[in-house]
């Protein structure tokens, strides 16, 4: 932030390695004019900023996880494409059609089937979430020809709302590619659907409970990405208010840009910023 500060001459706007602690709406006694205190801490110390108007820009910052038992003890959980890929470089799976050292005792062998219809079905990611995040997993695991069971919530009626359902086959190729296994209209033999799903707890080791129209099914993974999405973690501001056109409805003197306001794409956040800019500049007119 500091490089890009300096690179376009802002600066003297900008501060950097500042966290803000506190934010309140205040009213000034003489003037009965109501403003913003900025509570907050830098490397210099305490400071506080009084302010008109307040722009919130820090985004959904935490991923969400799915509270169940047995997360908090299992090691082999991810929570975004990034932490899988990571994962993935330092524990790699073996590629399809890889035989496992077959015990000549073992009577459930099966040496010339591929490993993902072997009894060792641990080998599988077992990605949870039907959004964006959780659509750049299976495109991640398929490319690498690494076996998916996807979980989704929703039916396959449902998905008709989701954001991949929006998105333009002939601009987002790879996306339309994941929707139509989600939905049924395609299969890959290393993808399993699982629709009207929810992973319900997990047990050691590493085996996800899912729990679907067609029961209850243990599922042992390799790894397990949760992609259910982030939260903003605005520890210091308690009642997030509703926001409509990056204006909160309760208070005009309060925006959002970026994830806060909805805009979870780059290229929605150029426009989003300009509409708060043009509102601030006609606020003071």
């Amino acid at each position: 932030m500091q490089a890009y500060a300096d690179a376009t001459h802002v600066a003297d706007r900008v501060r950097c390695f500042h966290t803000v602690t506190n934010l309140s709406k205040c009213v000034d006694e003489a003037s009965g004019q109501e403003y913003w205190r900025v509570f907050g801490y830098s490397l210099d110390g305490q400071f506080v900023i009084r302010c008109d108007k307040v722009v919130l820009a820090c985004g959904k910052n935490r991923c969400k996880t799915l509270k169940i038992e047995g997360e908090a003890s299992e090691e082999n959980i991810v929570y975004d494409v990034t932490q899988l890929k990571k994962f993935l470089d330092r524990t790699p799976l073996l590629p399809l059609g890889v035989a496992k050292e077959i015990d000549e005792f073992d009577c459930f062998a099966t040496p010339t089937v591929p490993y993902l219809l072997e009894p060792e079905c641990d080998r599988r990611v077992v990605i949870v979430g039907d959004g964006i995040s959780a659509a750049d997993a299976v495109l991640h695991c398929l490319n690498h020809d690494v076996p998916v069971v996807h979980v989704m919530r929703r039916s396959e009626r449902q998905l008709r709302s989701v954001m991949l359902a929006r998105l333009s086959a002939s601009v987002y190729p790879e996306y339309a590619r994941v929707f139509r296994l989600m939905t049924g209209k395609v299969t890959d033999p290393y993808y399993e659907r699982i629709n009207c799903g929810e992973v319900t707890s997990l047990k050691m080791p590493s085996i996800a409970v899912v729990r679907s129209p067609q029961g209850v099914e243990p599922i042992p993974f390799h790894v397990l990405a949760a992609c259910i999405g982030r939260e903003s973690s605005l520890s210091f501001f308690k009642n997030l208010d509703e926001f409509v056109d990056y204006q909160s409805v309760a208070d005009r003197s309060l925006y959002a840009v970026g994830s806060l306001a909805g805009d979870h794409f780059v290229r929605y956040l150029v426009g989003g910023c300009l509409q708060v800019a043009q509102s601030l500049i006609h606020a003071d007119v």
